[in-house]
């Protein structure tokens, strides 16, 4: 059965949508806000999946063993001096928008944990922000034995999705 785990869930969105339409599938959700916890959980009844979503409290991925076959992210990715020129602060709390002084810090952390958690033939798929790829894709080249990196942009042509794979193991 496939690992999935969406990590810094909030609502839950990825979460619940991944345990609706991925029947044969573990799907594990982290956050640190408890209140996106709750909001989660809700969710997750509302869609009749709350016996197939794990939700944990945690900072990334901690307490969580094993390797994961889907990892997706959504994590806070602007610099905090951009901030102040958001309307999305008056909407979201800031532990979900701000990355740190490059906007980069909580993504960092996760790509150099995805060599001991990210399974062989592993996928993924986190959201970053305008102007990052170029830095986090080698990070995530030099972190990942036989990997493959891939930035994808949205409908703007703006940076907004790394994917990583991790290759099999006889290609290491």
């Amino acid at each position: 059965m496939a690992r999935l785990v969406d990590i810094g869930t909030g609502s839950g969105c990825v979460a619940v949508t991944l345990a609706v339409e991925v029947a044969a599938c573990d799907v594990f959700a982290t956050d640190l806000s408890r209140g996106a916890l709750r909001t989660a959980q809700a969710n997750a009844l509302e869609h009749g999946v709350e016996e197939r979503l794990r939700l944990v409290q945690a900072d990334l991925l901690e307490g969580l063993a094993g390797e994961w076959d889907v990892l997706c992210a959504n994590l806070p990715y602007l610099p905090s001096a951009r901030l102040g020129r958001l309307a999305a602060v008056d909407r979201e709390p800031v532990m979900a928008l701000d990355g740190g002084v490059g906007g980069m810090a909580l993504t960092r952390r996760l790509i150099q944990s995805l060599g001991s958690c990210l399974a062989i033939g592993g996928l993924a798929l986190l959201e970053i922000d305008e102007g990052h790829g170029a830095h986090l894709s080698a990070l995530a080249l030099n972190t990942i034995t036989s990997g493959a990196v891939e930035v994808v942009h949205d409908l703007s042509r703006l940076e907004r999705l790394l994917v990583i794979r991790r290759g099999s193991a006889h290609e290491a």
